[in-house]
């Protein structure tokens, strides 16, 4: 009877092992490889097949057959053992449609079509940011956090089995003041990381030369068997599965960047230079351009110039490389990249590195990348669940739909809106530069020995940060009742007003410990605060909110001519991009040597330290701060080009964050910040500037320090002062000079806030305002 059990027993097992053995679906085989931290290779070996056929396994185009298919199911059955998964494994036609961030709301059939970004007019933009970053329209019932896929729609590919090789010591590299720059932390998604930096030792295209390899962020080296445009970017896709996940979760996860040294672009076909520089371009016929179609991948309108996208139209998804070109001055001084023109490839990509984990992915210039990181944080439309249980986009209210036309006030003067409008219709909501007329310096001004410059930490970007912005098209309105609350922009007569004799009759409304510092403020020795030259306005004009909630705060009585208003919807909607600024640049610092909540004089002293310190890190806080200062410039993009002509629309219009009307806000309140603390500098200590430049203030003082010139006391800055420290919005020393070059500048018209740092006064003396401000 036993004897009889065996034989069924063997028979059924024979029978059995006939059988396709079950497995796991190939996301979980490829989740239980690497808990075991196992490489592909191993798992070929262990089974006596290739590394290919695994990743075949692991992406679901083939299943295991023979005698290979038992043992891996018996490897993944013993793995899942040890590595057991927190919840069941979706199947993988579920994966797609489990709830998640859907992709953005189609408003038009235009939107629908469109699978390409826009040209930009300017060379220097050379990447578009108008709606998204990505290149290849989405269904919008595809989830955004769907993994990234590849050239046949199948699940990722598994991290590269290739060992990162240690760099080479570069014995030229600059130590002095050097730091470790630590690699982003690793992301399942994308391990490859968001960039690398492509080189070439051998910089030949021949077959038998040296390869390319990926320089990586923090160190890593690995080899690049690719040999064309597009197997690099292949490449990086499938093999390195790079990228960076979105930054908000209604967003789009982030393209990866790969920067071409001049010996990988020489390597990859490329020319050395651009003949084309107007346009920025490889030309068509190119064999470069004509390998890209032939290999089945295509270029955005901008073609290969600076900054190239290529990319593959899947079933679902998108797959899309952004090649930068460093000899076609992808990363030049123009574009806002000062700083580090001679950065060796591994310091390159550390400091590439460094602005995509802490700002964005690069995507051109400064001032594109600005806005693309204004748009990855608004993302236009979020995943609902719908009465049947689908998911579908539903538009975002605190969100850019379309491009909408500025009120004509606001416009340019070649913009199509601003060809009928008056003369002097034009806001000037500009940064100030202003100097105090040389008869009204004080006797005791002129015998104090110093002249102090301060300079505002991000001025423009810390007035961003709450300030309530109209997102739709502005709505013209006569004669309205002003309301601080509706952003716009209003007609007033500030012709008549005296702010002394209004200081005067709002003494008894103040409180009584505030009245004798309000007694000390000359506002004749002050700025105007509702012009961009600090003199009284000579007519009627066009003001943004913030400077008439500025005059309302004064005793002026607000009563508008006309207004363009913009009250539904409206909302902070530059904040979480502040945020996102602000945290760079405190990190920034904080790696110097310089932190938060530093007393005054522990803080100018490291300040005084930064000269030598890290370049990444010194070109990362170059570049944080021109990110902001760009953006604001993207904002209000003129027309350029021999053949544009007044008064038609440029390329620029069509971009929903073209807002000039945001531009002018914020410089509005950045004024009236710097207006306010100046006041209330003058309330406590009775000090007057003597010239402001934008964002630098000059103080004459009795010692050489800020403190010496600032409403300090035992350390503490008196309330709503210029406060010393790292904060946006915060102060830093600008320079220091001797009274008597400040007067001699000053007696020559000179606006010695721009020259305060050096110390070099200019010889004949223009205007105050310096050329291109």
């Amino acid at each position: 009877m036993e004897t009889g059990e065996s034989e069924l027993d063997a028979r059924v097992d024979a029978f059995l092992a006939r059988l396709a053995p079950t497995l796991p679906e190939p996301a979980e085989r490829v989740r239980l490889r690497r808990e075991a931290r196992l490489s592909q290779t191993e798992i070929a070996a262990v089974l006596k097949v290739s590394r290919a056929t695994v990743r075949t396994w692991e992406t679901g185009q083939h299943e295991p057959r023979g005698p290979q298919a038992g043992a891996y199911a018996r490897l993944l059955e013993g793995l899942a053992k040890r590595y057991p998964s927190s919840e069941p494994f979706p199947l993988a036609q579920d994966a797609a449609l489990a709830p998640g961030p859907v992709a953005s709301a189609v408003h038009s059939e235009s939107e629908l079509r469109r699978v390409v970004v826009p040209a930009e007019t300017s060379a220097e933009t050379s990447a578009d940011t108008s709606a998204d970053t990505s290149v290849g329209a989405r269904d919008p019932r595809d989830p955004r956090d769907a993994p990234p896929v590849t050239a046949d729609g199948a699940a990722p590919m598994p991290a590269p089995d290739t060992e990162p090789v240690p760099r080479q010591r570069n014995d030229h590299a600059p130590r002095r003041g050097s730091v470790t720059h630590a690699a982003s932390p690793a992301d399942d998604r994308y391990p490859g990381g968001p960039l690398a930096v492509i080189d070439a030792p051998g910089a030949s295209g021949a077959p038998d030369a040296p390869g390319l390899r990926a320089l990586l962020p923090g160190g890593r080296v690995v080899p690049c068997p690719a040999r064309t445009l597009t197997a690099v970017a292949a490449w990086a896709l499938d093999e390195m599965r790079m990228g960076a996940r979105r930054l908000d979760p209604n967003g789009f996860d982030q393209d990866p960047v790969l920067m071409l040294t001049a010996a990988a672009a020489e390597f990859l076909g490329l020319p050395p230079g651009l003949d084309d520089r107007v346009g920025l371009r490889l030309p068509a016929k190119h064999p470069v351009v004509k390998a890209i179609a032939k290999d089945g991948w295509e270029m955005t309108d901008r073609g290969v110039g600076p900054w190239a996208r290529i990319f593959q139209r899947v079933p679902k998804g998108r797959r899309c490389v952004q090649f930068a070109v460093r000899p076609w001055e992808a990363l030049h001084e123009r574009g806002g990249w000062k700083g580090i023109d001679e950065f060796t490839p591994e310091q390159l990509a550390d400091f590439l590195g460094l602005y995509a984990e802490r700002i964005i992915t690069p995507r051109g210039t400064l001032g594109v990348s600005g806005i693309a990181l204004i748009t990855a944080l608004r993302p236009t439309s979020q995943a609902v669940k719908d009465t049947d249980g689908t998911w579908k986009s539903s538009p975002l209210e605190m969100a850019l739909h379309k491009p909408v036309d500025p009120a004509p006030p606001e416009a340019p003067e070649e913009h199509p809106v601003a060809q009928n409008r008056a003369p002097g219709d034009e806001i000037h909501e500009e940064p100030l530069y202003w100097i105090r007329p040389f008869e009204l310096l004080t006797p005791e001004e002129g015998s104090m020995p110093y002249a102090v410059g301060v300079d505002v930490n991000l001025a423009f970007l810390a007035a961003a940060n709450g300030l309530i912005l109209g997102l739709g098209a502005p709505e013209h309105v006569h004669a309205p009742v002003f309301d601080k609350r509706i952003p716009g922009c209003w007609q007033v007569d500030l012709t008549g007003v005296d702010l002394d004799e209004l200081n005067r009759r709002m003494l008894p409304k103040r409180k009584p410990e505030q009245r004798a510092g309000w007694e000390r403020v000359d506002f004749a020795r002050l700025p105007n605060p509702f012009t961009p030259d600090g003199l009284p306005p000579e007519e009627p004009g066009w003001y943004a909110t913030p400077t008439l909630a500025y005059a309302a705060e004064l005793g002026v009585d607000v009563r508008p001519i006309a207004g363009y208003l913009r009250d539904h919807p409206k909302g902070p909607y530059l904040t979480p991009w502040y945020t996102r600024l602000r945290n760079a640049y405190i990190a920034t610092m904080a790696d110097l040597g310089v932190r938060e909540n530093m007393p005054p004089e522990e803080f100018l002293d490291a300040m005084e330290q930064l000269v030598g310190g890290d370049r990444v890190l010194l070109a990362m806080l170059g570049v944080t701060k021109g990110t902001a200062k760009a953006a604001f410039g993207k904002m209000r993009e003129r027309a350029w080009g021999v053949d544009y002509k007044v008064g038609d629309r440029w390329q620029a219009l069509e971009r929903p964050t073209w807002r000039p009307d945001f531009r002018a806000a914020d410089i509005s309140a950045a004024r009236v910040n710097l207006n306010r603390k100046m006041v209330k500098t003058a309330a406590a200590t009775g000090r007057h500037p003597l010239a402001v430049a934008s964002d630098c203030v000059v103080y004459a003082a009795t010692g050489p320090s800020p403190v010496h010139a600032l409403a300090y006391s035992d350390g503490k800055a008196a309330p709503g002062t210029f406060q010393i420290g790292v904060n946006p919005g915060y102060v830093k020393h600008e320079g220091t000079q001797s009274m008597a070059w400040a007067l001699e500048g000053l007696d020559t018209g000179a606006n010695i806030a721009m020259y305060v740092k050096t110390g070099i006064l200019p010889g004949p003396v223009g205007p105050a305002v310096p050329e291109g401000s």
